[in-house]
């Protein structure tokens, strides 16, 4: 399994906690977030990881060094001067990826089933699936709306009846998906799936499960308490 791991964001929220860095590298209880986060997709069956690296990601190739990891393969895609957008790094990584490759963020640690959820993206011929939580606004605001096993509505800044549901920061695609994403232009992963969403293309796979952050002071601390607790990470 691929997975693509979109980690050029700013980080500015907590820029004040970790320094000039990338997110990807907070250090958590003396290891960077981006260690967790390859252990886990290593246990979870994936061996190869496409990284697209924007804001200061040449400490990520940098830290990439220092790293031995058997049987699982890295690589990297930089958008270069000009930031692209999360869809468009995508879209810019395009010779790298395979014909179906799962999606995730650099401040994300989702220990869910990877293989039962593609095994669920195969099920539904779609162009795309996201992985949702039925949130109701508890861990964060809700922001999509499911209609039987589709996503009809994915909206982060307005209300929408029946948004009971969270993006759980996963997603599987195929390659063929990325026809919408213009080249070489600035291009959201939103703006990405509402024209998913506008073609019925894009799949819901709900999870029990909660997902981890660490891209906000609150979730950066959790994941500190849990890993050092032993609770996650093991």
């Amino acid at each position: 399994m691929q997975i693509v791991i979109l980690a050029g964001g700013l980080g500015e929220r907590i820029t004040p906690l970790i320094g000039r860095r990338p997110k990807s590298l907070a250090p958590v209880n003396g290891r960077a977030f981006l260690d967790f986060q390859l252990d886990l997709l290593q246990r979870s069956g994936f061996t190869e990881v496409v990284l697209c690296l924007g804001h200061l990601g040449e400490q990520i190739r940098e830290h990439l060094a220092s790293r031995r990891d058997a049987g699982l393969k890295i690589q990297l895609s930089d958008d270069g001067e000009q930031l692209l957008g999360t869809a468009g790094a995508i879209r810019n990584a395009n010779h790298l990826l395979a014909d179906e490759f799962f999606l995730t963020y650099g401040d994300s640690y989702l220990p869910i089933d990877y293989r039962a959820v593609i095994d669920a993206f195969h099920r539904s011929r779609k162009l795309a699936l996201m992985v949702v939580s039925r949130n109701r606004n508890q861990i964060d605001q809700s922001n999509v709306v499911v209609e039987g096993s589709v996503v009809r509505v994915y909206d982060k800044e307005r209300r929408h009846p029946g948004m009971e549901y969270i993006n759980h920061g996963v997603s599987v695609l195929h390659k063929e998906a990325l026809r919408l994403v213009p080249r070489a232009t600035p291009f959201s992963q939103e703006d990405f799936y509402q024209r998913l969403i506008s073609e019925w293309q894009l799949a819901a796979y709900e999870t029990p499960l909660r997902f981890y952050e660490i891209g906000s002071p609150v979730g950066l601390e959790e994941f500190r308490q849990l890993t050092a607790a032993g609770a996650i990470g093991a």
